[in-house]
């Protein structure tokens, strides 16, 4: 069965956007608790933890940069917002 024109035209289309947005590397701001030990805190004022170190894989897997910052839940909720 023949595939449809409108149907490669789509797929090309979302190919085309997926591959040329993920082209593009850039710096994500990312909020978390600063008390949630093994998942995510603070160490030496650095943010340690398995999420801390999660996202510094995937940023250099994709080029992208995430700016980690850690404070008590409910100040990193309000800045998030």
């Amino acid at each position: 069965m023949p595939m449809r024109p409108w149907i490669l035209r789509y797929t090309v289309a979302w190919l085309l956007v997926f591959t040329s947005a993920s082209s593009f590397a850039e710096t994500l701001q990312v909020y978390g608790d600063d008390k949630y030990p093994p998942i995510i805190y603070t160490a030496d004022g650095k943010p340690t933890g398995v999420l801390a170190s999660l996202l510094r894989q995937v940023g250099e897997r994709t080029g992208d940069t995430y700016a980690l910052q850690l404070f008590p839940w409910k100040r990193a909720y309000e800045m998030a917002r």
